[in-house]
């Protein structure tokens, strides 16, 4: 028997802890949705194509403190998915696959992983992106479709050279 409001919340805490273990946490009430608000929806669009024509910059050349830039925080940098990566003859601002860090809530790695075994599955024979999302937003990861063509994307440009996308009309 639960006896408190208190009690079930803890309850219910723990269940989706165990249920959906392989989900980040990202600290943005705009991204972290189901369906977006119009708002967040541009505010994903900006980021999005700040991504496929800027990032090679820091801060993927986002100015100010828009939610687009929130997002960018959020979901990138904190995940260190976009970062610099230095050699000895330079350094470049790009994507790369998030260090795993399992103590860290916002750890995206494990989703990163979901996808590329996803895109290596798919060699063989074509894959909907219509199934990858049904495995990011089921258990054990259960992400939100605001985030996934963020992480998405950032994924594909890492692997612009082995992934290929095209539209099945």
């Amino acid at each position: 028997a639960i006896a408190t409001a208190q009690q079930f919340n803890a309850i219910l805490s723990t269940v989706c802890d165990r249920t959906y273990h392989r989900s980040p946490v990202l600290w943005n009430e705009l991204i972290n949705r189901r369906v977006l608000t119009s708002q967040g929806a541009k505010a994903r669009r900006l980021l999005i194509e700040a991504m496929l024509e800027q990032s090679d910059q820091e801060r993927l050349g986002l100015e100010g403190y828009g939610p687009e830039v929130s997002m960018y925080y959020s979901v990138l940098a904190e995940s260190q998915i976009h970062r610099c990566e230095t050699s000895l003859k330079n350094s470049q601002w790009g994507f790369y696959p998030p260090p795993a860090q399992p103590s860290h809530e916002s750890d995206l790695s494990l989703v990163w992983d979901a996808i590329d075994q996803f895109c290596q599955a798919a060699t063989t024979q074509p894959q909907s992106i219509f199934n990858l999302y049904q495995i990011l937003e089921s258990p054990p990861y259960g992400m939100k479709q605001g985030a996934i063509p963020i992480v998405l994307a950032a994924y594909l440009l890492h692997h612009v050279d082995d992934v290929s996308v095209y539209k099945d009309s």
